[in-house]
């Protein structure tokens, strides 16, 4: 038996555990065969390992469990806390969101065909995490930018030729400050709506099959 547990940042919105448990249903609904459950790294009153052993209590001792972090960026997370965390029998942690094969072909499809292209991340102070994202952003002809880590955000052009594709997971507190303190700018909607992001995390789970 199989068992796929998706993992997300967390915080203590509501909103936060609603947009997993919505990625959820919608992995649960493309995989029937397959338990699906998920956790949160923050804003719960029980740690991710707590939340990875309850869900696991709930299967058979023979099932194997893929764990999908849902994250963008290669940062402290994903890196040093998530795998810290994950069990070492009967677990197995796939490549984090960011890396699937298809993201620059996504990306790339969410820009105008003409006019500039920039590129709007959370950015991240861990080695490497924003080199990485300039790599993606460049190999579909689009600017960086960052909130932080390396803030430059606010330097983006404001002009009428100028799209900014936000590279988040979901809605968040971060975006709709973005909107408010950056009205003009042209924010694109960020693709990352749930069915999308069940489409990818299963992919992501069968490439360690």
């Amino acid at each position: 038996m199989k068992a796929y547990f998706v993992i997300t940042h967390g915080s203590r919105s509501p909103r936060s555990v609603l947009g997993r448990k919505l990625i959820e249903a919608a992995l649960q609904a493309k995989c029937p065969q397959v338990q699906v459950g998920g956790g949160c790294l923050e804003g719960q009153s029980q740690t991710l390992k707590e939340q990875m052993a309850s869900f696991a209590q709930t299967l058979p001792q023979n099932a194997q469990i893929i764990a999908i972090p849902l994250f963008l960026l290669k940062g402290v997370h994903t890196q040093i806390d998530i795998p810290e965390q994950i069990p070492p029998d009967r677990w197995q942690l796939t490549p984090i969101l960011g890396d699937h094969p298809s993201m620059a072909e996504l990306l790339d499809s969410q820009f105008p065909r003409t006019g500039e292209r920039y590129i709007l991340s959370h950015g991240s102070n861990y080695p490497g995490a924003t080199a990485e994202f300039a790599s993606l952003a460049r190999s579909i002809a689009a600017q960086p930018l960052y909130w932080q880590g390396e803030p430059n955000w606010q330097t983006c052009p404001d002009r009428p030729s100028v799209s900014v594709l936000p590279y988040f997971l979901a809605e968040s507190y971060i975006l709709e400050k973005i909107r408010t303190q950056a009205k003009t700018l042209n924010l694109l909607p960020t693709p990352f709506v749930p069915g999308l992001v069940a489409q990818m995390a299963q992919e992501l789970a069968e490439s360690l099959e």
